[in-house]
């Protein structure tokens, strides 16, 4: 007999490092393609044709290829996963709410295409967080965030298409500067969690390279959002850094939370809702004090909101070019624009207002586990995604690294919270 558990007890783990192996991988590969996309960069694009929005061979062969690979590590590991589910709800409803939203899109095929991208992230990533090694995940962002950052310096230093014509200024790989600026945030953020998460010298060291390194594309992106939320990103970062010396003077945690949303909300103000204050920002890059006139867009897409209230237009197919509602919007506001400038209004008008409050909740969710857990990188990261996408549809949209990062850092804290680590689960 104990020859035979012992044969038994090698073969199980044999099974879990095989899993853990793919579910890596898998994690990397989804990590890869959301960074650096499936599309050969500096290529003429087809902004104006259907066929654009609906046929991407190695787009789909990714996802399909990594849907598969995930669901056989979900079934190692069904019990665990389930569980997880079950404590969390809100993220899985939301997702699953975008995947179903086909049913009433006037681009069924659009949407459930856009929606299963989505849930292969969700899945890849689920599977990441279960098996429990945060060092490798964030390992392996590093490694993808190093090969993003090489690829574009190189581009804006070497290739005349790297930098935006419409602007002047560094775009890198990217379709707009804005997308530079806004992935080389979500690099910074990664940065951070490597400098707080590894404690050896080189670790850190190569956390602050790459950090500096980021913030650079932001400046050189002129990006004017992203370079506010670095700024905010930078100060949260600062006071992390220093509470330890809050300890020493008996300032207690609620002050430091208190301080950590100030920065937050103090950031927020200065790019949206007053426009007085952030009049003299814009006129240094250029722009206006509408917000180059994303004002107009909100307007807009309030009223269309209105038209479905309840449901919405279906998870990513409101905005399809070569369709009447861009002619109809270019009429409205005079240019052409696909994304309504704020990611949480892109929400409201993709999903309706169940999709907006299920949202929400998830949102606060996050924010409240984050507090409690004292997770600073969490912190760092919900107050980058929401300084920016109050600006900016990102959020929540396919192929977007701050909805891989979010959903990755909710799942984290999710887990922390339910002590899924402690709990017997593999069953094969």
């Amino acid at each position: 007999m104990g020859i035979v558990n012992t044969f038994k007890n090698i073969k199980i783990t044999r099974i879990i490092t095989d899993i853990k192996v793919i579910a890596y991988i898998n994690f990397f590969l989804l990590s890869f393609f959301v960074f650096l996309g499936t599309e050969i960069p500096f290529q003429e694009r087809f902004k104006d044709a259907y066929e654009a929005e609906t046929t991407n061979i190695i787009n789909q062969v990714v996802y399909i290829s990594l849907f598969f690979s995930s669901l056989y590590v979900s079934f190692q590991i069904y019990i665990k996963l389930f569980y997880l589910v079950r404590k969390e709800k809100l993220l899985s409803f939301f997702i699953f709410l975008c995947l179903i939203s086909f049913i009433w899109s006037d681009y069924p095929l659009i949407s459930f295409k856009r929606s299963f991208q989505l849930i292969v992230t969700f899945l890849t990533i689920i599977n990441s967080v279960i098996l429990n090694d945060e060092k490798l995940l964030v390992k392996l962002l590093i490694i993808v965030s190093t090969i993003y950052l090489i690829i574009n310096y190189f581009s804006g230093i070497f290739i005349a298409q790297a930098i935006d014509p419409s602007f002047g200024t560094w775009r890198g790989i990217e379709l707009h500067k804005n997308l530079l600026g806004y992935s080389s945030l979500i690099i910074s953020i990664i940065a951070i969690w490597r400098i707080i998460k590894h404690k050896s010298r080189y670790s850190e060291y190569f956390g602050f390279f790459l950090l500096f390194l980021s913030i650079g594309l932001i400046i050189l992106s002129y990006s004017t959002t992203n370079i506010l939320a670095i700024s905010s990103t930078m100060l949260i970062f600062l006071l992390s850094k220093i509470k330890a010396i809050f300890k020493l003077l008996g300032i207690k945690k609620f002050i430091f939370n208190f301080l950590i949303i100030s920065i937050i909300i103090l950031s927020l103000i200065l790019s949206i809702y007053s426009k007085e204050l952030i009049a003299s920002i814009p006129a240094i890059f250029g722009k206006d004090a509408s917000l180059t006139g994303r004002d107009i867009i909100w307007v807009y897409i309030w009223n269309e909101i209105q038209k479905r209230p309840i449901l919405g237009y279906g998870y990513g197919t409101y905005w399809i070019m070569g369709t009447h509602i861009i002619d109809l919007f270019t009429a409205f506001v005079g240019w052409r624009v696909n994304e309504a400038h704020n990611g949480f209004l892109e929400i409201a008008l993709q999903l309706g207002i169940t999709g907006f409050s299920v949202f929400i909740l998830t949102y606060f969710s996050f924010i409240i586990k984050a507090l409690k857990q004292d997770d600073v990188i969490s912190l760092i990261a919900i107050s980058a995604i929401t300084l920016v996408n109050f600006s900016e549809s990102f959020i929540f949209t396919p192929r977007d690294p701050s909805t891989l990062l979010f959903i990755l850092l909710y799942l984290k804290l999710v887990f922390k919270n339910s002590h899924l680590d402690k709990k017997v689960f593999y069953e094969y």
